[in-house]
Parts: C-alpha cells; structure tokens; sequence
C-alpha cells in the first residue's frame, strides 16, 4: 500500500564513464489504484548534471534520505551475506 508518508528509494549504479558535457537523464513510473479503485500512473521526467567530483554530488543531496537509503542497503546486504554464515 502506498500512502503520503512512504517513500521509496531506488539506487542507479552506472559503471561506464559519463561525458561532463552532457546530463544524465531518469525517468521513474509508479502503477498503483487509489481508494475509488481508478488505476493510476504517476510518472517523474528529470534530468541532472554529471560529475567526477563526489564533492559535487553531496553538495546538493538531501543528506536525509542519501543516509537512509545507505543504511537500508547495509541492512539488505548484512542479512543476504552474513546471516547465513551466521547459522
């Protein structure tokens, strides 16, 4: 179920090297069915600036959210690698 509180964070990795010239463009598309049953699509267009420099990268993130996605990753690979070592 989605509500106005969830969020959803996704992670692009991309392992080629990206010309500064030119900007990355994403587009994400959510299908979900609202309270009356009418099927929905919501969709987000953007495009950002490339760079090689990390400095730039978190010089405008929502540090929030860039943590919250890194700490969730850590969890998912912590229970996918360790736990069944563990047992």
């Amino acid at each position: 179920m989605l509500f106005n509180q969830i969020a959803i964070g996704v992670l692009f990795k991309h392992s080629a090297t990206l010309d500064e010239k030119k900007e990355a463009g994403f587009q994400t598309a959510i299908l979900y069915t609202d309270i009356s049953g009418q099927r929905r699509i919501r969709t987000m267009n953007f495009s950002l600036p490339t760079t090689s420099l990390i400095t730039n990268v978190f010089k405008f993130v929502e540090l929030d959210t860039v943590v919250n996605l890194m700490a969730k990753t850590c969890k998912a690979n912590f229970l996918i690698i360790l736990v069944p070592k563990i047992n």
